[in-house]
């Protein structure tokens, strides 16, 4: 009886499909949103600048290529750290990717007709299994890989029952993304800035709401935990400074948060 049962797991282990079976979407500008470009180099990894919501998406938006591959330098050669709230997320049905509502303390987004618009940005993490676009038509590696492989465990891990389906989950948490910056085309997503850019992919995500920050975690030099960890960060708090904006775009006060 035990040695039945052994063979019956076995058969059911090997019968998953493996990782290049795996049927991925993703094609527009895919090299530069994943990191496989011949520029990727050039991206400030780790030297990340931390900008207002407000003023990531003033920045002034470049000539978009019409390719698969290039990176629009230098533009899109910067790292970002922005402080907002998680408004919404979902998973696009043609990539996979996790899209996500950044807002300001209005909780205002763009809609699909550009209502509201100035007060979003659009933050997005591939799936990790489908860095290679489309019917894998991109081949090649990342050194984004490990830190977007951290980013999407901690989102499953906080969000374990989300709908997949397309459809948007409610969120509405204080967070702290450090991501590429990445001019997308307008094409009425959710949560479009005014300038068009996207922090794409995200390498670094923490959650704010907690005693202490929640953040993803990757070692790219091989040393400290797995790639994918969620830990929690050290008991040090972290203090950054929400910004009110009211109605507007124009800063009325500032509120010191520690966490």
């Amino acid at each position: 009886m035990r040695r039945a049962i052994a063979v019956s797991c076995l058969c059911t282990f090997l019968s998953l499909p493996a990782a290049s079976q795996v049927q991925c979407g993703g094609t527009e500008r895919w090299r530069p949103k994943v990191g496989t470009n011949p520029e990727v180099g050039q991206v400030m990894v780790d030297q990340p600048t931390l900008i207002d919501l407000h003023d990531l998406i003033q920045l002034p938006e470049p000539v978009r290529p019409n390719d698969n591959v290039n990176r629009i330098v230098p533009d899109e050669t910067h790292v970002y750290t922005v402080r907002a709230f998680m408004l919404k997320f979902k998973m696009e049905s043609n990539d996979s990717d996790y899209h996500i509502v950044i807002t300001d303390d209005t909780h205002q987004f763009t809609d699909t007709h550009g209502n509201s618009i100035g007060h979003s940005v659009v933050a997005e993490i591939p799936d990790p299994g489908c860095l290679e676009g489309k019917n894998h038509n991109f081949p090649g590696s990342t050194p984004f890989a490990d830190r977007i492989r951290a980013a999407r465990a901690l989102m499953d891990a906080r969000f374990p029952n989300a709908a997949k389906d397309g459809s948007f989950n409610d969120v509405g948490l204080p967070v702290e993304i450090t991501a590429v910056g990445f001019f997308d085309r307008p094409h009425g997503q959710i949560g479009r800035a005014t300038n068009n850019i996207e922090l794409h992919p995200i390498l670094r995500l923490c959650f704010l709401d907690g005693p202490t920050p929640q953040c993803s975690t990757a070692a790219p030099g091989g040393g400290g935990p797995p790639a994918g960890t969620v830990i929690q960060t050290a008991s040090a708090p972290i203090a950054w400074t929400l910004v009110l904006h009211g109605s507007g775009a124009t800063p009325v006060s500032t509120l010191e948060i520690a966490m």
